[in-house]
């Protein structure tokens, strides 16, 4: 057996306890599984779906399941975690929609689900205070949420999916320079009539095609 193929089925076999001994694995504060590519080259990570009973770490603080191979739609237990602040779950092929039920993850500061097969509407989040939501390169559609902020720097990522309409005015009344990060689908190409979304305040303009630019230099064109 190669060291590769011991590391993942450690990996595996960490769901697997999860599921049939949940009990040890109450007190644990932060999960983070993660395939380290630079350590171990080609590493095949997590795969299958997670599991319901990670409802089960009831102290979790920190959930981080990056660069797997996870797939299948998030349990819908994952948001009874009422403790949980750090949720990063990017680049894997989870897909299936986002409950509203998040809406009542009050301790959530950062929410990554970049490079997923995530579709459907996102619903408002206001009772949320975020300073990261990323959720590019998935399959979202329908009008771009209003997610509730906190005071200090934010990265809000909504670009490479399918959002149309006008990015709401909750996010133009916060001081552009509070913003780390603020992009939508908002860059017109020659091969396009028009923007996906219509942003005002961004500070990043992206399209599918031609990847983002600064908006500040896009609106120094003519």
């Amino acid at each position: 057996m190669t060291f590769k193929s011991f590391l993942s089925g450690i990996l595996n076999q960490f769901f697997i306890l999860l599921e049939t001994l949940s009990c040890i694995f109450l007190f644990l504060a932060t999960l983070y599984l993660t395939k380290e590519k630079p350590v171990v080259d080609d590493i095949q990570g997590l795969t299958g779906e997670i599991p319901s009973e990670i409802s089960q770490l009831t102290k979790l603080d920190r959930l981080n399941l990056d660069d797997n191979d996870l797939s299948g739609p998030l349990p819908d237990s994952i948001y009874e975690l009422d403790l949980l602040r750090i949720l990063f779950l990017d680049k894997n092929s989870l897909n299936g929609t986002i409950s509203s039920s998040m809406n009542n993850m009050t301790s959530l500061t950062s929410v990554s689900l970049n490079e997923n097969m995530f579709h459907g509407t996102i619903p408002n989040m206001t009772g949320l205070s975020l300073d990261k939501f990323d959720v590019r390169s998935n399959n979202f559609t329908g009008v771009i949420p209003v997610i509730g902020t906190d005071e200090f720097g934010y990265t809000f990522d909504f670009s490479s999916n399918d959002f149309t309409g006008t990015l709401p005015n909750d996010y133009c009344e916060v001081n552009v320079t509070s913003y780390k990060r603020l992009s939508t689908d908002c860059l017109k190409t020659e091969m396009t009539t028009s923007a996906k979304v219509q942003c005002s305040c961004c500070y990043e303009c992206c399209n599918s095609e031609a990847g983002c630019n600064e908006c500040s230099e896009i609106r120094s064109k003519p």
